[in-house]
């Protein structure tokens, strides 16, 4: 069975679904990651093609 996985951005504007596992997993600490995170570094992960839905956009 594949799994669905769902996150969004802290104040919910954002939201998105996923199935499988991620084609890559990184943390980054440059600079401009830390500049537009506010904090120490950034989580970051890439879905393939195919495996994502964006079910929320911004709103403005």
């Amino acid at each position: 069975m594949t799994s669905i996985s769902t996150g969004n951005c802290l104040c919910g504007a954002c939201a998105y679904s996923y199935t499988g596992e991620p084609a890559l997993k990184a943390i980054c600490h440059c600079n401009p990651c830390r500049k537009v995170s506010g904090g120490t570094n950034t989580v970051n992960f890439a879905v393939p093609d195919g495996n994502s839905t964006k079910n929320q956009h911004f709103r403005r």
